[in-house]
């Protein structure tokens, strides 16, 4: 990957995430309701680093938290309508993308009460 299309890739993402997270703080909608093609189409220029099925390092990337916290929150039943649950586990991109801005779980102390 060249150096430009990194940097392009990290601003993509990086945007992605000020959108979704102005989108909660503004309650423009609520995040849970975000239809799977809007977020198909956020994720339209991410698709090198985050394909339609999602290892676990990429889908806890996704999510901002620890590949072994992602695992656990799978075994207490978080995520069941997107993840595999066969070895290796994998991820429903767009569904995992609308369950974790649903899990109030990975949201900071702050915006989950």
């Amino acid at each position: 990957m060249s150096r430009s299309s990194e940097h392009d890739s990290k601003q993509a993402t990086n945007d992605l995430i000020q959108l979704l997270g102005q989108a909660h703080r503004n309650q423009i909608r609520p995040l849970a309701c975000i239809p799977l093609a809007e977020i198909r189409k956020a994720f339209e220029p991410l698709s090198a680093d985050y394909p339609p099925i999602l290892s676990l390092k990429q889908a806890a990337a996704l999510a901002g938290i620890a590949p072994s916290t992602l695992k656990r929150h799978v075994s207490e039943g978080l995520y069941k309508d997107c993840v595999s649950r066969r070895k290796p586990l994998r991820f429903w991109r767009d569904l995992f993308a609308q369950a974790v801005m649903k899990n109030k779980k990975n949201r900071p102390k702050s915006e989950a009460d």
